[in-house]
């Protein structure tokens, strides 16, 4: 015959099955949920490693396209110096020449003196000094539009270089960004390995001990 304090204490440890029973339902649910979470997040990591190495691919076209304006400058500048060495060298031969035209001149004052028969050649000589003049005005200016757009070029290889150096620090911070999240996933896993041993101890206890 069951007496009262043992019917008191079958109905506390049926209450206290239930409210067990109760409980390990609800930390199911929650380590569902968790796995649900879990999985989500590896999704979001896959996603964040695809955009990481979309940048990585990006840096490296950056790159090769920063060496390739550096050669182009490179080749830029070789054709300015050249241009700047001619017109130079044109402009040392075209004070020889006025230097020679000055001589010339006198002797054809002289010339002139002693005939009218050499107006013409000396005509002749204007003309071709006049088609000289020209065309060293002509080279100058076409330095002068070279000039202008140096500047411009050694902009422009200033801001690729500052989104190279941008793009660089935004790799490294979801890089940093995804190594802190592998470590949550990975503490979370760790800590639902102690829940699932809890639970097993409590399932044994309850089995062991009916």
């Amino acid at each position: 015959m069951i007496t009262k304090l043992l019917q008191e204490i079958l109905d506390l440890l049926k209450g206290l099955l239930a409210t067990i029973i109760s409980l390990l339902t609800a930390i199911g649910e929650k380590l569902d949920e968790a796995n649900d979470w879990l999985e989500s997040i590896d999704g979001h990591v896959d996603h964040i490693e695809t955009t990481v190495n979309n940048i990585d691919t990006t840096v490296t076209d950056i790159d090769t396209h920063t060496v390739s304006i550096d050669n182009k400058l490179d080749t830029t500048n070789a054709t300015l110096n050249d241009i700047e060495d001619d017109t130079t060298n044109l402009n040392t031969k075209l004070a020889e020449t006025n230097t020679k035209l000055d001589t010339a001149n006198a002797e054809l004052t002289n010339i002139k003196n002693n005939t009218g028969a050499v107006v013409t050649p000396i005509a002749n000589i204007k003309t071709n000094t006049d088609v000289l003049v020209q065309k060293t005005g002509n080279i100058e200016s076409d330095v002068d539009v070279l000039a202008q757009y140096i500047p411009t070029i050694s902009t422009n290889c200033g801001k690729t270089a500052a989104f190279t150096e941008d793009a660089a620090t935004n790799t490294l911070d979801i890089y940093n960004k995804v190594v802190t999240m592998a470590s949550d996933t990975t503490q979370m896993r760790a800590d639902n390995q102690t829940i699932i041993g809890i639970l097993n101890l409590i399932y044994d206890h309850l089995v062991n001990n009916p």
